[in-house]
C-alpha cells in the first residue's frame, strides 16, 4: 500500500510538472505574439510617417515657386526643394544678406512673414517670400529678369533706407529739369504722385493709380494680364466705377446680389479716411486676389493686386495633410508627440494625452516641450523621462535612433520611449505604458524558476 501511496504522489508530481510546463509555453507564445503585434505597428507608423512626409513635399512644391527652403535652427539642417540652394546661396552673397538674415530670424522666432526682392545679377532680382506653414519656417525664392533700362533703380526699390536717385530724361527740344524717385517709406511711395509706367513694370504685382478724382492714371503690364482688359480702354483712363463695372461684366469680381451697393461702398472706401484698405476677392474662376489700396501723396490710391490662389491651395493643403496625420496617429495604440524644430509640439495623438493626462486645451496652443515637461512634472512629479526627451529635440544627431528604452515614471508606471527624427527635422516621440506587460513578464519569469 505504501508503494502504490509512492507511486500517486510520483504521478501527481509529474501531471503538475507537466501543467507548469503547459503554462509556461502559453505565456510565451502569447509574449511572442504580443511582441509581432507591437512591431508591426511601429513598422506601419513607420511608413505612415514616411508617406505624410513626402505629402508634404507635394504640397510645398505645388506652390509653383523657382526654389524652396524650409529653415530649421541649425543651418547643416536646412532642407532645399528645387533651385533652392542655388537662388538662397546668390541671396546670401548679395549685398541685402544682412536684410535678409534679419527677417529670416523674425519668422523662426515669431513666425513673422515677410516678401520682398533683392538683386540678383544680370538685371535679374531674386523675389523672396517667408511664411510660417504647417509650423515650419518656410522660404519661398523666385528669380525674375529686369529690362536693363531699369536695372540702375533696383537698388532704389529693394532698399530699407531712404534713397534717392537722380537719373536726367533723354535729350528733348529745350531743356528739362531732372526729376527724383523717392524711396523714403515704401515701395508704393514710387508710384506717388505719378510715375513712369516703365518703372511699375519692374514690380511683380499687378499696380494701378488713380487719382482723387478717382481716374485712372497708370497701371502696368501685370494689371492687364492679370485683369485681361484691353490697354486701348484703359489709356482713355477710365473712373474706378467704370473699373470696377468691367471687372464685373467679365466676371473678375466676387459675385455680388445687389452689385450697385457694393459699388458705392466701394468707392466712399476709396475716398475715405483709412490710410490702407485692404480686401481678398475670392473669384467665380477659383482665384483669389488680394487687394491692397494704401494712399499717396495727391490723395487718391494705389491699388495693388496679387494672385494668392496658390499660396491659399498651398495652406489649405497643408491643413488637410495635418488633419490627415492626425487622424492616422489617433489610430495607434501607443502615444505619439511630434514637436517641431522650434520644439513647439506640432501633432499627438489622444493616447499621448491620455498616457500623461494632459487635456485638449492644454495642449492647442501647441506648447513648447519644456510647458508639456512641466505639466507632466505636476501631475505625477519628477523624473528622468522627460530630460531624455530634451535630449533628443535639441540633439543635432540622435544617439539612440529609433531605440526604445524603458524609463520609470514617478507615479512607478513603467514607460518605454522611443525617439525618431522626422526628414524634415522634427522629432517623433513614441510613448507606450508597459507596466503591465512587464508584470506579466515578471510572472512568466517566476513561473520558469519555479517549473526549474
Amino acid at each position: 500500500m505504501s508503494q502504490y501511496l509512492s507511486w500517486g504522489e510520483h504521478a501527481e508530481v509529474l501531471v503538475s510538472s507537466f501543467a507548469v510546463i503547459a503554462i509556461v509555453c502559453a505565456l510565451r507564445a502569447i509574449l511572442a505574439l504580443v511582441r509581432e503585434d507591437a512591431m508591426k505597428r511601429a513598422l506601419n507608423h513607420e511608413r505612415a510617417c514616411a508617406r505624410a512626409d513626402l505629402a508634404h513635399r507635394d504640397a510645398l512644391l505645388s506652390n509653383g515657386m523657382q526654389g524652396i527652403v524650409i529653415m530649421h535652427g541649425d543651418v547643416a539642417e536646412r532642407q532645399y526643394i528645387g533651385s533652392g540652394k542655388v537662388l538662397f546661396d546668390l541671396v546670401q552673397r548679395s549685398a541685402h544678406a544682412t536684410k535678409v538674415t534679419a527677417a529670416i530670424e523674425a519668422l523662426m522666432r515669431d513666425a513673422k512673414p515677410f516678401s520682398f526682392a533683392v538683386p540678383a545679377y544680370n538685371n535679374s532680382v531674386i523675389a523672396l517670400r517667408g511664411k510660417a506653414v504647417g509650423g515650419r519656417a518656410v522660404l519661398y525664392l523666385c528669380e525674375q529678369s529686369v529690362p536693363e533700362e531699369y536695372g540702375q533703380l533696383m537698388d532704389v526699390l529693394v532698399s530699407p533706407f531712404p534713397a534717392w536717385a537722380v537719373v536726367p530724361k533723354p535729350p528733348v527740344s529745350k531743356p528739362a529739369p531732372e526729376f527724383v524717385i523717392d524711396r523714403a517709406v515704401s515701395r508704393a511711395d514710387l508710384a506717388s504722385p505719378a510715375p513712369q509706367k516703365g518703372m511699375l513694370n519692374c514690380l511683380p504685382q499687378a499696380i494701378a493709380v488713380f487719382d482723387n478724382d478717382q481716374v485712372l492714371r497708370e497701371y502696368n503690364d501685370a494689371f492687364v494680364e492679370l485683369w485681361g482688359l484691353s490697354e486701348t480702354w484703359l489709356n482713355t483712363q477710365p473712373v474706378l466705377g467704370d473699373v470696377l463695372s468691367q471687372l464685373r461684366d467679365d466676371r473678375n469680381l466676387p459675385e455680388q446680389r445687389q452689385f450697385n451697393a457694393w459699388l458705392q461702398t466701394q468707392l466712399e472706401g476709396f475716398s475715405g479716411p483709412d490710410d490702407v484698405i485692404r480686401a481678398v476677392w475670392h473669384l467665380s474662376s477659383g482665384k483669389s486676389i488680394q487687394i491692397h489700396m494704401p494712399k499717396h501723396m495727391d490723395g487718391g490710391r494705389l491699388v495693388i493686386c496679387e494672385d494668392i490662389s496658390a499660396s491659399l491651395h498651398l495652406e489649405a493643403s497643408l491643413n488637410l495633410l495635418t488633419q490627415v496625420q492626425k487622424a492616422t496617429l489617433d489610430t495607434l495604440d501607443e502615444g505619439v508627440a511630434i514637436f517641431g524644430t522650434d520644439g513647439r509640439l506640432a501633432l499627438h495623438n489622444g493616447v499621448f494625452a491620455s498616457i500623461w493626462r494632459l487635456t485638449d486645451g492644454e495642449l492647442a496652443l501647441q506648447p513648447h516641450f519644456t510647458e508639456v515637461a512641466d505639466l507632466c512634472v505636476t501631475r505625477f512629479g519628477a523624473d528622468a523621462i522627460w530630460a531624455v526627451v530634451a535630449e533628443g529635440i535639441n540633439s543635432v544627431v540622435l544617439e539612440r535612433f529609433h531605440e526604445w528604452v524603458k524609463l520609470r515614471r514617478a507615479d512607478d508606471r513603467i514607460i518605454s520611449l522611443s525617439l525618431s527624427r522626422l526628414p524634415n527635422g522634427a522629432t517623433l516621440a513614441r510613448f507606450t505604458d508597459v507596466t503591465d506587460l512587464e508584470r506579466f513578464t515578471a510572472m512568466q519569469d517566476e513561473a520558469s524558476g519555479a517549473a526549474a
